[in-house]
């Protein structure tokens, strides 16, 4: 029976996180007097977002969680080398990376694998 309390749904540190990156971006948009470019908003969204998903233990341990992880830092670095503008070769370069690890991880969901994954607690 899973448990009702939300301690045992969450992950405390991951909600802190995501808790204090709130507040940064709130004190960050009071300082500028509100005004934020609306790109930039929308890389604290998406963020937002991600960070506030990880938190919910029942979010992280869905299948779909590391496709979508690996899209959105596929969206994380586009956007980000969108607003830059073409002189940011290295995000090009990561959301090319991402976008590629993005296909392997759908790949890996589709397919119920986990190749060119890094396993780093041993398979356990």
């Amino acid at each position: 029976m899973p448990s009702n309390t939300l301690r045992d749904r969450i992950s405390v540190w991951r909600g802190l996180v995501t808790v204090g990156f709130l507040l940064a971006v709130v004190a960050l948009t009071v300082a500028f007097d509100g005004r934020i470019r609306p790109s930039l908003a929308l890389l604290c969204g998406l963020t937002f977002v991600f960070l506030l998903g990880s938190a919910v233990d029942a979010v992280r341990t869905h299948p779909l969680y590391t496709p979508l992880s690996a899209i959105y830092t596929t969206l994380l670095f586009g956007v980000a080398y969108v607003v830059t503008g073409s002189d940011a070769g290295v995000l090009l370069a990561l959301t090319g990376l991402s976008a590629l690890g993005a296909l392997v991880e759908i790949y890996n969901y589709t397919h119920g694998t986990s190749y060119l994954r890094l396993d780093f607690d041993g398979g356990s």
